[in-house]
């Protein structure tokens, strides 16, 4: 269903006051950043907090089946998360009207407002309210806005209902962790999906995946209220979820004995996995265009080149051209594509010229700069042949044009300033120009940013639904888009177990100014006799070839001592 545009709308926030969650308050700046969005009213939980006297509190603690819980949650992990840090909107929310609101129990968890409250709520005619606080509302309180009440579960609710956020993922071994946005309706764990997004389980760490997961959904609710401006709300109306996932409760003493032990267990082995060994990335070429790896049957046959230089240096991203060059008898070769060269003593990353044919790496970076590099996106237009590099650490989308291929480049400057573009995307489709993104400052693995333009040269635009998928399965960009039986492709990397573990072929079913869906279509993995079986991360078109890159795990040799220290070094930082 498709709505008439709204110009303006107003929301309600169901609060214990003006000092918020970090990761609510980010939230909230995202909603205000909106054009034409506006808060109308604070609803403020009045009811009195409990107290206890200390030794009632101490006993209860003593006997209970969740004290381990209750001392690391309460006690480590909240010093430790940054999304649970708290900040004072009080500024913000000053001239904003205040209703304060107590509740009736119904049954053991069900919270109903008082009629009074509800028809003050409704007076205000607001578009939705927004919950941070109160229990399990239900009654005439859940329609009192035009969207009822939008309510975050931070779990992927087909998999994990109750609570604690962010923990189960992590006690079951889940390499992914959900977060949703949904409305609330008169059942419980049955509201409507308004938005879903996925973060990689930080597996060694619950007070970073909780950050993670409650920071990736900050951003949401500013989302749909673009998407209903723009007239897009069959989501808000849509019917509720049914998922049959079990419910889940506090971890018991025992659980979280076991839970801390594979804590422990998981971040020695990481420390010492990545103390001994390191990813080794190299490129290779699939003499087959890149329609084929849409089909789940193909098996590609990689000819890895050979190894470019030095154990101390690797090649990814790779990026090649069969058309016509602008070098010096103008007919292009075809025999050199672009790489990203990794040193890995230094962690910086440069774009050089690599011999298809012998796999002879240029001894210089060909798009000098003083940041890190790496992508080095091509793509023709109107006869000239472009490079769209990443360069998130500089900040900024920058265009080259060839002036020779693959060593001589026009520097056409920055097309869209002050973004952190993790793997800058860029083709024309539609009559339009589209440029796909992973952004640092949120995500660089999982929050795709959508931006368009009616010329490669801009000016570009935002999408209206940014972020239009939030997703480590399947967001960042790993290639070329292709076009298959009039279907618009697009490869992205799955980093959900690792950082470029595989590559999901997305099938993109809907793409507009305001508009964006899709849906995976195929995965491209490693094959474990493969000489690289341990990832994929870049699937680009060259021609009716292909080329792909593989990382495999090596010894670290003589760096091990270097590493060890490094390692040393951080710790002291952090615990100081």
């Amino acid at each position: 269903m498709t709505a008439a545009p709204r110009s303006s709308l107003r929301f309600g926030v169901m609060c214990t006051g003006t000092v918020f969650d970090a990761w609510q308050a980010r939230c909230l700046d995202a909603l205000l950043a909106v054009d034409g969005v506006e808060p109308g009213l604070l609803i403020v939980d009045a009811r009195p907090r409990l107290s206890h006297r200390a030794g009632d509190r101490v006993t209860r603690l003593v006997r209970s089946e969740n004290l381990l819980w209750k001392g690391f949650n309460d006690g480590f992990v909240a010093r430790r998360s940054q999304a649970l840090r708290k900040v004072d909107l009080g500024e913000t929310f000053a001239s904003v009207p205040r209703i304060d609101c107590t509740v009736t129990k119904r049954g053991k968890w069900s919270e109903l407002f008082d009629a009074a409250d509800v028809e003050i709520i409704r007076r205000h005619e607001l578009d939705f309210l927004l919950r941070f606080a109160f229990g399990i509302v239900r009654g005439d309180v859940l329609t009192a806005a035009r969207y009822g009440i939008w309510s975050f579960h931070h779990d992927d609710e087909a998999v994990v209902r109750g609570g604690p956020p962010c923990f189960w993922e992590i006690y079951d071994r889940d390499p992914v962790s959900g977060v949703m946005l949904q409305r609330l309706t008169e059942r419980l764990d049955s509201g409507v999906v308004l938005h879903k997004g996925f973060v990689r389980t930080a597996a060694t760490s619950y007070a970073r995946n909780s950050d993670a997961v409650h920071f990736a959904g900050a951003a949401f609710p500013a989302k749909i209220c673009r998407d209903i401006l723009a007239g897009h709300d069959s989501h808000v109306t849509a019917a509720p979820t049914e998922s049959k996932a079990p419910i889940r409760h506090n971890p018991t003493n025992r659980q979280m004995l076991r839970f801390l032990a594979r804590q422990a267990r998981s971040f020695v082995t990481g420390q010492v996995q990545s103390s001994v060994r390191r990813d080794h990335w190299n490129v290779g070429v699939v003499d087959a265009p890149i329609a084929r790896f849409v089909d789940p049957s193909f098996a590609p046959a990689i000819r890895w080149l050979p190894r470019a230089t030095s154990r101390e240096v690797y090649v990814a991203d790779p990026f090649g051209t069969r058309g016509r060059e602008p070098n010096d008898n103008g007919t292009g070769t075809g025999e050199s594509i672009l790489v990203e060269a990794f040193d890995q003593r230094t962690q910086l990353g440069d774009i050089r010229a690599l011999d298809v044919q012998t796999g002879r790496l240029g001894e210089r970076a060909v798009l000098p700069d003083a940041v890190h590099m790496s992508y080095p996106y091509l793509v023709r237009h109107d006869g000239d042949l472009f490079c769209m590099p990443e360069a998130a650490r500089g900040r900024g989308v920058r265009l080259f044009r060839a002036r020779r291929f693959p060593d001589d480049w026009e520097d056409l400057g920055v097309l869209v300033p002050d973004v952190a573009a993790v793997d800058p995307t860029v083709f024309e489709h539609d009559g339009r120009w589209w440029l796909f993104f992973t952004d640092r400052d949120v995500d660089s693995n999982a929050a795709l940013h959508v931006w368009h333009a009616p010329a490669l040269r801009g000016p570009w635009s935002p999408h209206a639904a940014n972020p239009v998928k939030t997703d480590v399965r399947s967001a960042r960009p790993a290639g070329t888009p292709f076009v298959h039986e009039g279907r618009l492709y697009r490869p992205a990397q799955d980093c959900s177990e690792t950082y470029g573990g595989a590559i999901a072929i997305n099938d993109v079913e809907e793409l507009t100014t305001d508009r964006f869906r899709e849906r995976v279509a195929h995965r491209v993995r490693p094959e474990p006799s493969s000489r690289y079986p341990a990832g994929r991360h870049t699937l680009s078109a060259m021609g009716n070839q292909t080329l792909i890159d593989g990382k495999r795990r090596t010894f670290r040799g003589r760096t091990v001592a270097s590493a060890i220290e490094a390692k040393l070094r951080r710790g002291l930082a952090r615990a100081r």
